[in-house]
């Protein structure tokens, strides 16, 4: 009789043992021995490092084969250089403590990784934008005011983290409740860089809608841009549900709005390209037609190189024509 009691125990305790814990990682073997959740993540995450991270190398391209950077606005330049400056640092930094302090991952390698490439990318760019030809572009005042006023802040905030008046990032004092209305000097760094992805590019959908033209942009930027925010944003829900942790979303809040802000200005762009502005397909592709003078105000002369219809003579169809794009 006790044992017939003891093994009665036993057999609850182990299926007290066998219940799953509420803060179990989701079920992934429904998808199958290869399609866990954490594998599409890492799929995810390549996917959307490849997308952003490539799609600097059509622009390089461009620019490098016309010798020229017309049609590509300075202040879009300016304005990814700055914010990926503040987004390296951002994620490098968060890296580091979520590792030193045993955090959720809410930054992955691939951010690290996305950000440091990305600075490297339009480094190359400002090199090609000062020895190749601008015609006559210049950064407006508009832009030069934002980012040395996100610079003065940056400065102003690490200066009163330097005096211990507020921490440095929120992760490290997360048991502090009179620093949690702070907004510290790493926190601004995400911030800044989800602001300058919501503005920057406002001053090449300008310029496209005034040379009415996407002449000198690659394409593949934005298309590779969506794409990248797409992916983005499917990793951290992915992560999200396996984990059961709503902070692995919410604790990387920038990179989802970056990529929702990415979404819709890429689609704009493509809009401009493909519809508003769309090329007739007499013409060469937009890698073959040498930009004018571009003053910012009216329309650049285009010169654009016909394509030989059936019935029109070779020697008809090697001429110039100026055709106002």
């Amino acid at each position: 009789m006790s044992s017939s009691g003891n093994d009665t125990t036993a057999t609850v305790d182990d299926k007290m043992v066998e219940s799953p814990s509420p803060s179990t990682p989701a079920d992934s073997s429904l998808l199958g021995p290869w399609l866990t959740l954490p594998v599409l993540s890492q799929c995810c995450g390549v996917a959307y490092l490849f997308c952003w991270s490539a799609m600097y190398y059509p622009q390089l391209y461009l620019n490098f084969k016309r010798k020229s950077v017309q049609g590509f606005s300075l202040d879009l330049w300016l304005y990814n250089l700055s914010g990926f400056l503040g987004y390296a640092v951002y994620n490098c930094f968060r890296a580091h403590v979520q590792k030193v302090f045993d955090l959720p991952r809410a930054v992955k390698t691939h951010d690290v990784v996305f950000s440091v490439h990305g600075l490297i990318c339009n480094i190359l760019i400002g090199l090609q934008i000062y020895y190749y030809e601008r015609g006559g572009q210049k950064i407006s005042k508009w832009t030069w005011i934002f980012v040395v006023c996100a610079c003065a802040v940056f400065l102003y905030l690490s200066f009163l983290a330097w005096l211990r008046l507020i921490p440095w990032d929120a992760l490290l004092s997360a048991n502090d409740e009179s620093s949690a209305a702070f907004i510290t000097p790493i926190q601004f760094l995400g911030t800044i860089k989800v602001i300058i992805t919501f503005v920057k590019y406002i001053p090449q959908i300008i310029m496209n809608h005034r040379r009415k033209s996407t002449a000198g942009l690659a394409i593949q930027v934005p298309m590779m841009d969506i794409g990248g925010a797409l992916f983005s944003g499917l990793q951290n829900i992915l992560d999200a549900v396996y984990h059961n942790d709503i902070h692995i979303v919410t604790g990387n809040l920038p990179k989802m709005l970056i990529g929702t802000a990415s979404s819709l200005y890429g689609l704009a762009i493509l809009f401009q390209h493909f519809v508003l502005y769309r090329a007739s397909s007499r013409y060469e592709p937009v890698s073959e037609v040498e930009l004018g003078s571009l003053d910012g105000k009216g329309r650049p002369a285009v010169k654009v190189y016909q394509q030989a219809p059936m019935h029109i003579s070779r020697r008809a169809s090697n001429s110039v024509l100026d055709d106002p794009i």
